[in-house]
């Protein structure tokens, strides 16, 4: 009960069994450490690792984000040598990095607690703790920004939530300057937020101030909860040419599949905005300092809230009327019916349902004969509450994989005579 977050995951607790959501699920790992406490729980379906109660990690639907922010600055980095990673979280993210032909990696932990309860992601993370590149150092990320003479050419920063003690330090002016000094030339930082349970006026606090260093970056929403933003020291090449080439380095498609990633496609479409556009979405906003850390006391406040629908709805706005980068607009431009579906199935995996209907209906307006696709946007149809109107789709599509998953559509109305004559 100590390592469940009652406290953050109490409305959904209240919405059924209190008695039974407290206990779901094995405990499989429980320390207290002088950083937080560190747990590790397994429910049917899912492992996550958990600190202080709240969910940082998990074998579900995290994998795309952890794997995401390793993957996403190395793809856009022409030759990544040496790579930075602040909280090792399930070890995924640092096992991402080391599927690039990165030299060293750089890992930095402040939790011992945490590099135990890593192991029990050792299938996920591929033992990333035990490759020769990685360097496991014990200590706080920020200080070693700050007192390191090292030069990374990607430093990826995913810390907790800001609402957590003493974490939202990792998102101020201050902590990105020593993010950028430790940068080589054409070096890439990696930094993750969120839209869930984060007010509009915060949210866009965590860009201004990240845009107060990185007046270039770009922002990448993954799944409609995590937002990467991607600040370098000079232009990023690969933004207006193309992925291809680092997409096609040895292991770094395959790991990307393992969260049903299948194509650059699938990575660029994520392209929210950048430059004086993404500076334009957080104007007015408060730019969070080490002396006037506002984050720390107001993100609390807001984790019971509902914001995540508006803030993506903001964030899709800036989008539609944001200038695309070259290789993100021709992505989008050519992308072919599978692409969609590829893209459909990677979000309905990371648990995005609604993104994933609407990329798997697109897949299926062009190749309605796509079984894949079929099944997959019967499977989001039925996930979000879209039967009746799929059922229509599915009726008029008339081919024989489309009368297979009208069958299935049909079961689950209950109509069962109806699904065997389809």
């Amino acid at each position: 009960r100590l390592a469940n977050g009652s406290y953050r995951y109490a409305p959904a607790f209240a919405a059924g069994d209190i008695e039974t959501g407290l206990e779901a699920g094995r405990l499989v790992y429980y320390r207290e450490g002088a950083a937080g406490t560190v747990s590790v729980r397994d429910v049917p379906g899912a492992r996550s690792l958990a600190i202080d109660g709240k969910v940082d990690a998990s074998n579900a639907g995290d994998m795309l984000t952890q794997k995401l922010l390793a993957h996403l600055p190395l793809l856009l980095h022409p030759n990544p040598r040496r790579v930075c990673v602040i909280g090792l979280g399930s070890g995924v993210t640092l096992g991402a990095s080391l599927t690039h032909p990165v030299g060293r990696v750089d890992v930095v932990e402040i939790s011992p607690e945490v590099v135990e309860a890593s192991s029990f992601f050792a299938a996920e993370n591929h033992n990333a703790l035990n490759d020769p590149r990685t360097e496991l150092i014990i200590g706080d990320g920020r200080s070693h920004l700050l007192l390191s003479t090292e030069h990374y050419d990607v430093i990826i920063s995913e810390p907790s939530n800001p609402w957590m003690a003493g974490v939202a330090t990792l998102f101020t002016h201050e902590f990105f300057l020593a993010a950028r000094a430790r940068l080589a030339p054409g070096g890439i930082l990696m930094q993750w937020a969120h839209t869930y349970s984060i007010s509009d006026d915060d949210l866009r606090s965590i860009v201004a101030t990240f845009a107060s260093v990185f007046p270039d970056g770009s922002a990448w929403l993954v799944a409609e909860s995590d937002l990467l933003l991607v600040g370098a020291t000079g232009p990023i090449i690969a933004l207006d040419q193309d992925i291809s080439a680092a997409w096609s380095r040895p292991g770094v498609a395959d790991d990307l599949a393992e969260a049903a990633v299948r194509d650059p496609f699938s990575v660029l479409s994520l392209y929210v905005a950048g430059g004086s556009e993404l500076q334009h979405y957080a104007r007015d906003a408060l730019v969070q300092t080490d002396d006037r850390l506002l984050l720390e006391y107001s993100a609390p406040r807001t984790i019971y809230g509902f914001f995540q629908r508006a803030n993506v709805e903001r964030l899709r706005d800036v989008e539609r009327s944001a200038r695309q980068p070259q290789a993100v607009a021709r992505a989008r431009a050519e992308a072919t019916p599978a692409e969609w579906r590829n893209r459909g199935l990677m979000q309905l995996r990371a648990g995005a349902v609604d993104l994933g209907y609407a990329d798997l209906r697109n897949a299926v307006m062009g190749a309605p004969a796509d079984a894949e696709a079929l099944q997959g946007l019967a499977r989001a149809a039925a996930r979000s509450g879209r039967l009746e109107g799929t059922e229509r789709l599915l009726s008029q599509i008339g081919t024989v994989p489309a009368l297979v998953e009208l069958s299935f559509l049909r079961a689950v109305l209950g109509r069962v005579d109806e699904a065997i004559g389809a």
